[in-house]
């Protein structure tokens, strides 16, 4: 069968979009976890169960417009980018955890996610993306359940295991931007509280990107929510939904969640007109499209208007969280590279003031 990365432009995003957000998947788990046997646990150590890593050529190297370079060989940061759910339930889809050595399911995280999000981040630091056994789309239809909770346990696993893996063997004491989306910020969340959180790596963080999830504010004990576009050690996290839509769920949302607006940075409600867009990116990750959309931060998802150039004007999407990144890349670029060069000049001045001075 034939997948949807074969699709391109326009087409395909509505087509991606709508395969997301409905569960009239064509396969799924039809019994509990432990009636599957779980794929192969992944080695860290081969190259090929890495999607992105700067000692081989990937999709995270790319960029939409030829006026943007790939400064991952120069880079001082890394980035440890956890891709969202790709697993979604096509023909041969129906275990709770994917393999990571199915190639045509690898090429849609590659299309999907490594193109279009992992790279907004080549600009500041050398992109570090694990494949791992993530759990099936029809995991989030009930996370309550035991099948459910054991899945994405595992997919877990093998992330902390990648992370593990990078810091031993990669980081060399360079400072981290942790990156994911979806079910990745889910596993990123917990990175962050089993590796970051109130402990010496901390002081390693540039910033957490926590996108496409709800992300309490009461996740961490001593990791804040950025309050701006250049604090360090500090996490951002949005959900975009058109203007005056407000999800099924949202009532019963906790009433801390976080949400930025990624325009400014900022946990205020303001509205952010679209000239504050530095521009946007489409699946065919061609040209940016400046000025894709407008922001503004409402009882904790993030309102757009409508996409300028992206569902075109058949477009009545409601739901843009599959799109988080493709709306606002430039800003996301623009503001990792921000927070790393401040994570430096701090640095720098730390070291100035710690030089005893001549009496």
């Amino acid at each position: 069968m034939k997948i949807a990365v074969q699709l391109t432009g326009l087409f395909f995003l509505l087509f991606y979009i709508s395969a997301c957000s409905t569960q009239n998947y064509k396969a799924y788990p039809r019994k509990s976890f432990s009636s599957y046997n779980a794929p192969d646990t992944p080695d860290y150590s081969r190259e090929d169960n890495w999607a992105a890593a700067p000692f081989k050529r990937d999709r995270a190297d790319r960029v939409p417009d030829p006026s943007i370079k790939n400064r991952q060989e120069e880079a001082k940061a890394d980035v440890f980018f956890v891709h969202t759910t790709t697993y979604l339930g096509e023909k041969g889809q129906g275990t709770w955890n994917a393999p990571i050595n199915n190639e045509l399911l690898n090429q849609k995280t590659d299309e999907l996610a490594i193109t279009c999000q992992a790279s907004a981040f080549n600009g500041a630091g050398r992109i570090f993306a694990p494949r791992y056994r993530q759990a099936h789309l029809h995991a989030f239809d009930d996370r309550d359940t035991e099948s459910a909770v054991s899945a994405l346990e595992l997919a877990y696993f093998d992330i902390q295991t990648a992370f593990e893996y990078y810091l031993e063997n990669y980081n060399e004491g360079r400072p981290i931007i942790i990156a994911a989306h979806g079910q990745g910020s889910q596993h990123a969340l917990r990175i962050l509280q089993d590796f970051f959180d109130g402990q010496d790596l901390q002081k390693k963080l540039v910033a957490a990107y926590l996108v496409g999830e709800s992300v309490s504010a009461s996740a961490f004990t001593t990791l804040q929510p950025c309050e701006n576009a250049t604090q360090t050690q500090c996490y951002c996290s949005w959900q975009s939904y058109i203007r005056d839509y407000f999800p099924p769920n949202h009532e019963s949302r906790p009433i801390d969640v976080i949400c930025h607006n990624p325009l400014t940075w900022e946990l205020n409600d303001l509205f952010v007109d679209a000239d504050q867009n530095q521009g946007g990116v489409l699946w065919k990750f061609e040209r940016i499209i400046p000025n894709m959309t407008d922001a503004q931060v409402k009882e904790g998802i993030l309102w757009i208007s409508k996409p300028k150039a992206l569902l075109g004007t058949k477009g009545k999407r409601k739901d843009f969280r599959k799109v988080d990144y493709h709306l606002f890349y430039m800003n996301i670029r623009l503001n990792a590279q921000q927070r790393v060069g401040t994570y430096f000049e701090n640095k720098q001045e730390q070291i100035i003031s710690s030089v005893p001075r001549k009496k």
